[in-house]
């Protein structure tokens, strides 16, 4: 029975040594994660917005149901890019972050993170499959694959995640026209102010 007793506290001292361990290690390595996580989208935005030398400004636009969406917008240019995220993706969530202009022609297209099959669904991440789509208007395209009477070119072999980048962008399209009207004007400069 004394035997017991020193297992148990062996034990527990070897757990709450190493549960020290992990919330120490938590502790070291959340800003530098954070850090990273915020370089990468920033560069992300830099991408899908080419033509600006704007700062991104992340705005956090309300839903009607209290929710928010954020939207990172880019006062000078009146450019603005946002993530939007599908699930219909071969090896499960695709999110894209989309950048328009002001008029809501697409400046670029980054996929943010993916689980597609290395060399076939991971092709949405070629330019030459990305680049199609700049120029285009968000709203009013028919974001469906070429075989289905739309206007995407597939990719060869990766059917299920071209049809998931469509996805995601018909997604983007309800996102962008449900917040249009609430991001421009908090876009626009206040009154009174002399921004152009």
């Amino acid at each position: 029975m004394k035997e017991y007793g020193r297992l148990i506290l062996v034990l527990s001292i070897v757990a709450f040594a190493c549960g020290a361990i992990l919330a120490v290690t938590y502790e070291m390595t959340r800003e530098p994660i954070r850090s990273a996580s915020e370089a990468r989208l920033f560069q992300a935005l830099r991408r899908v917005v080419p033509e600006t030398s704007d700062t991104p400004q992340p705005m956090d636009v309300a839903s009607d149901d209290g929710a928010s969406v954020r939207f990172f917008r880019f006062p000078e240019s009146g450019a603005v890019a946002f993530s939007v995220r599908t699930d219909q993706g071969y090896g499960g969530g695709i999110e894209l972050l989309v950048g328009l202009d002001r008029d809501g022609r697409i400046t670029g297209l980054d996929v943010l993170t993916h689980n597609e099959t290395p060399g076939l669904g991971s092709q949405i991440l070629n330019p030459s499959f990305r680049n199609p789509f700049v120029g285009r208007w968000l709203e009013g395209s028919d974001w469906r694959l070429m075989k289905e009477g739309g206007s995407v070119e597939g990719i060869s072999g990766a059917t299920i995640s071209s049809r998931a980048v469509c996805d995601a962008l018909r997604r983007a399209v309800t996102l962008y026209s449900v917040y249009r009207s609430r991001i421009e004007t908090q876009n626009s400069p206040p009154e009174g102010s002399n921004a152009p």
